[in-house]
């Protein structure tokens, strides 16, 4: 897969790629949003309007005009506060859509080794929660943010008009509502900040604990398991209550300063009673007024602080959005047919300073051979399969394919020819029939399966190829696990199958008529098998023997057995252990 090009502008200034690219959302927001203030900040004045009419026994039909006006304003309100919230909606939503999706290509196009040191909670938080958390702040930051500006410039001239020196004594502490929001908010963004570290650490233990509950059953270690997930949730909770005492002190705040208004509103009216500028209507406008001048204050300092922990998630999904694969794709070629593999003086290591896996490996192999790799654990087998389809790239030496460095041939098309079926097995969530392949009809399915012993097995399901694994195929056995992920790499049809050890849980007489039918199955095509059993090899024209990851010798299994000192004590221990067996079961 083609690494993704990230735009500079999105790690660099998140807010300002999303503004330009959903601009046609965040204009039918904006606009909607202006007409709403407008309309909210004329309707204390139709009020005030209704009962200075009333007070002055203005006639009937005036007075039933203004509160027709009033009510159109209150029903143009209904449908323009119907707008802004779709128009932002989209907007926000649609910066999860496309962020979320670029994050996940992105952790597709990465290699095995960046998997190899991140943790899969800490993965699934950053693609849930960061996201979700960045999305709803920056979202909702903008909104609040222009909503005050939008409120203060309608508002204050219409409370400037009607009593200057009114507005200036009744909004007295009004200038430092944005200051303490502020500081609140930045209270609120460390605690936020904690919050999401821990909700990332129960989110890795939740996933372990899951994908480890038969270990955990097995060892009955489920108290202690409890006891580690109880420290995590309660940290988790501390973080939350922390974040929730400082979101409590809003509500104080914003009706303290209205209170406080009010008050001197009162005492001003009670100063200037019998003036002019006295009357029931501006009485109530003027209230009306304080308590929707103290929300734009309060918007300010929400919106600065919510971009600034709208940003602060952003910080993780950027780092994730930076990382780069060291498997490069940078080939042209296309891989129609395999002919020939050949390795010349392999080396690999994992990192620079780890010890060499791999030692000055050579060795050919051409099409339609069945090829066996066997060695003690940790002689190189695995990894050696692995760089074959380009999951790592060797530290140094070469593999060509038909005579070119695979690094040539588009990742891809490698891939597509090369099927690796991994000691490390893994199942989705889906039915059988999804995991083994989607697009198939039944019958091709069932014709896999029965190659690989499995259909017979699958018959006594409730659903039969329709029914639905659990978790990484929980609800099947070890053995039948193996052969649906050897049938899922058959369907493929590819040049070259790699086995890495995966009929280690079936029985010889199983394993054998499955290798039986890939013969058949794959005929033509290239077998390279790892195995740790004598028998499985014995049909194989090579058996590649490895050893403290170096080639100790290559050959068939009867010449093995007279130069090769490991396959040779590999081939006494197995003959030992059938001849005890067979010994204990007479």
């Amino acid at each position: 897969m083609i690494e993704p090009k990230i735009h500079p502008q999105l790690l660099l200034h998140p807010l300002r790629f999303y503004l330009r690219k959903f601009r046609r959302w965040l204009f039918v927001g904006f606009f909607f949003l202006i007409i709403t203030n407008v309309l909210d900040g004329i309707s204390p004045l139709l009020i005030k309007l209704a009962l200075d009419q009333l007070e002055k026994r203005t006639p009937l039909a005036e007075v039933d005009r203004t509160i027709l006006f009033f009510f159109f304003a209150m029903t143009g309100l209904a449908v323009t506060r119907w707008g802004w919230r779709y128009g932002f909606g989209h907007f926000h939503t649609s910066i999860l859509e496309h962020l979320r999706r670029r994050t996940f290509i992105k952790l597709l196009s990465l290699s095995q080794r960046f998997f190899h040191k991140s943790s899969v909670g800490d993965l699934v938080s950053v693609v849930i929660n960061d996201i979700q958390t960045f999305r709803q702040n920056i979202g909702a930051g903008l909104l609040v943010f222009f909503d005050g500006v939008i409120i203060l410039s309608v508002i204050l001239p219409i409370m400037v008009r009607m009593n200057a020196d009114w507005t200036w004594k009744c909004l007295l502490l009004v200038p430092l509502v944005p200051l303490a929001i502020f500081k609140m908010m930045r209270k609120i963004h460390l605690a936020s900040q904690k919050n999401q570290e821990n909700f990332g650490e129960i989110s890795r233990a939740t996933q372990e604990n899951v994908s480890g509950i038969r270990l955990i059953k097995g060892f009955a270690i489920e108290d202690q398991m409890l006891k580690n997930f109880a420290t995590l949730n309660e940290r988790y909770q501390q973080s939350s209550t922390e974040t929730a005492l400082w979101d409590s002190m809003f509500a104080p705040l914003f009706h303290g300063t209205v209170a406080f208004g009010n008050v001197i509103l009162v005492f001003l009216v009670l100063q200037d009673q019998g003036t002019e500028a006295i009357s029931l209507g501006t009485f109530v406008a003027f209230s009306r007024y304080i308590q929707k001048m103290v929300w734009p204050m309060m918007a300010l300092g929400m919106g600065l602080s919510q971009f600034q922990k709208g940003f602060g998630a952003f910080e993780r999904v950027k780092d994730l959005l930076q990382q780069t694969s060291e498997i490069k794709d940078k080939g042209s070629r296309s891989l129609p047919e395999f002919e020939s593999l050949e390795v010349k003086n392999l080396n690999f290591h994992y990192q620079p300073t780890a010890p060499w896996i791999l030692k000055n490996v050579s060795f050919q192999i051409q099409r339609g051979e069945f090829v066996g790799l066997i060695g003690p654990v940790g002689a190189g087998k695995s990894t050696l399969l692995q760089l074959l389809p380009r999951l790592f790239d060797a530290s140094s030496g070469e593999i060509l394919i038909n005579g070119h460095a695979i690094r040539e041939y588009r990742l891809e098309d490698l891939r597509k020819q090369i099927c690796l079926v991994p000691q490390d097995l893994f199942l989705f969530s889906e039915t059988i029939k999804e995991n083994v392949h989607v697009d198939e009809p039944d019958s091709t399915v069932q014709e896999i399966l029965a190659r690989v012993q499995l259909m017979e097995e699958i018959e006594k399901f409730p659903s039969g190829l329709h029914t639905s694994l659990g978790e990484r195929g929980v609800n099947l056995s070890g053995g039948q696990r193996q052969r649906m992920t050897l049938a899922r790499a058959l369907i493929k049809l590819p040049q070259v199958l790699l086995i890495d050890d995966t009929l280690s849980a079936v029985d010889v007489e199983t394993e054998g008529k499955i290798l039986q039918a890939i013969g058949e199955f794959a005929k033509g095509k290239t077998l390279i098998m790892v195995s740790h059993r004598i028998e499985s090899l014995r049909q194989a024209q090579k058996i590649i023997v490895l050893s403290e990851g170096q080639i100790e010798a290559i050959g068939t299994h009867d010449d093995l057995l007279h130069f090769s000192p490991t396959y040779k004590v590999l081939a006494d221990l197995q003959t030992t252990s059938g001849t005890e067996s067979q010994e204990v079961s007479t």
